[in-house]
């Protein structure tokens, strides 16, 4: 089970502001039914502002994240991590034909974890392209 939500409020045409929360529960292994473990919740902020028709910026000043790990293997088990992340990111986007579209979003995201003090810096990058199938 994963559950995502998002509530937004929109300032103007150029301004916006988003609340998003995660939730996953997974079952432990593949022959037991049910949902027993929770993997991940989460709470992110994002602030949005339009640059033009074409581009957008995004920060996220604050984001929680406490998360498990997947596979429960013994060898491969690892305790819970809990973390902080402050994000930007930029997403440019264009119509090149009728019902279609073309998107590239490029973010650096930091994250700080709290349960051993490290810190990690992150570059992503994610290319899309979209097709307006009705209307």
């Amino acid at each position: 089970m994963w559950g995502r939500a998002t509530v937004g409020y929109s300032f103007d045409n150029v301004n916006k502001l988003d609340t998003e929360i995660q939730y996953r529960r997974q079952n432990l292994r593949e022959n037991i039914a049910g949902i027993q473990k929770p993997l991940l919740e989460s709470l992110r902020w994002w602030y949005h502002r339009n640059l033009g028709s074409n581009f957008n910026v995004s920060l996220s000043p604050f984001a929680y994240f406490s998360h498990s790990q997947i596979d429960l293997s013994r060898e491969d088990y690892v305790q819970g991590n809990r973390e902080i992340r402050f994000s930007a990111a930029g997403r440019w986007q264009k119509s090149i034909a009728k019902n279609w579209q073309i998107s590239n979003r490029a973010a650096v995201e930091s994250r700080h974890f709290t349960s051993d003090n490290r810190y990690v810096l992150r570059a992503r990058n994610r290319i899309g392209l979209k097709a307006q199938i009705y209307g």
